[in-house]
């Protein structure tokens, strides 16, 4: 099993992490797969500070 784990930050703040995970059948993530995780943390972290759901309100 391989883990990737992207931190979720906003406006200078952090939301959480977001993990992909990937079967041991497959290769492990390159970086290529680490920037795209970065690209789809950032995007779920603005949503969830548009949305108001951070919870540090």
């Amino acid at each position: 099993m391989h883990a990737l784990c992207a931190v979720l930050r906003s406006r200078g703040r952090t939301l959480g992490v977001v993990t992909f995970l990937r079967g041991a059948g497959r290769g492990a993530f390159e970086r290529s797969d680490a920037m795209y995780a970065e690209d789809v943390a950032i995007r779920i972290a603005a949503a969830l500070d548009l949305a108001g759901l951070s919870g540090t309100e």
